[in-house]
């Protein structure tokens, strides 16, 4: 069993009435947010075969998500090669787009990630870094991404990366309604997307594609994205 920090646990019992392999990280913070602040961060998959066998371990483990945005998010500050570059370097880059500064403080990182929720769209583990996911694993993954939205009623989701928004026809078994998906101008080498979501009891959220912090990612480029996106939530992070 990890040793974890679990964050929020209030969503925990709705969270095990849907199928998922990971319970999403939950910040302390979240529930407690002002007005249209509150933002779902969104990754792609996790993987295994490549960190050893305790990570594999890691992946068995329902917290394994909320064990990563501790160990990796919270409490680690710098790249510095080991096995666990590359969590770290999504951390990092997430947390420079966010704050528009190559070297937030400490104090900073921790406001972010206790602020938000976080969980991966995928919710099967690839078995090596070179697998990618498959068509039917996006389809899985938004039938469970509308359950865990009723949940957490986040005013933002940001995905990291924009494949999932390749699957978007998806919409169309669930009961929330859409005006589709948005393409707009190229940042760096990505084409970012949005869409709206709205569910039966009309809240609306905003879905925001991004380009994946991990490789080439410019996160000044993607900071001025992501504060024109969600305005809201970032005056809000980055007061004092």
């Amino acid at each position: 069993m990890l040793q974890k920090n679990m964050g929020d646990t209030i969503f925990d019992k709705q969270f095990k009435g849907i199928k998922l392999t990971w319970l999403p990280w939950v910040g302390n913070d979240y529930s407690n947010l002002p007005g249209n602040c509150k933002l779902l961060l969104v990754g792609e998959s996790n993987y295994g075969g490549w960190e050893g066998d305790n990570d594999d371990d890691g992946l068995k483990d329902t917290g394994f998500t909320r064990w990563i945005i501790n160990h990796d998010g919270i409490d680690h500050n710098s790249n510095n090669g080991d096995p666990e570059y590359f969590h770290r370097r999504i951390m990092r880059n997430t947390e420079m787009a966010f704050y528009n500064n190559s070297e937030p403080t400490t104090e900073q990182k921790r406001k972010l990630w206790l602020s938000v929720g976080y969980y991966n769209i995928v919710q099967r583990a690839m078995e090596s870094i070179s697998e990618r996911p498959n068509d039917k694993d996006y389809s899985i993954g938004w039938d469970t991404f509308f359950k865990v939205i009723e949940i957490l009623k986040p005013n933002y989701c940001l995905f990291c990366g924009v494949e999932a928004a390749n699957y978007f026809s998806a919409f169309e078994k669930n009961s929330f309604n859409t005006d589709g998906i948005h393409y707009l101008a190229k940042v760096s080498n990505t084409y970012p997307r949005i869409a709206t979501v709205i569910s039966k009891d009309k809240h609306a959220t905003k879905l925001i594609f991004m380009k994946h912090p991990s490789k080439y990612f410019l996160w000044e480029s993607w900071a001025e994205f992501i504060e024109q996106q969600m305005g809201d939530y970032t005056t809000w992070l980055r007061k004092n």
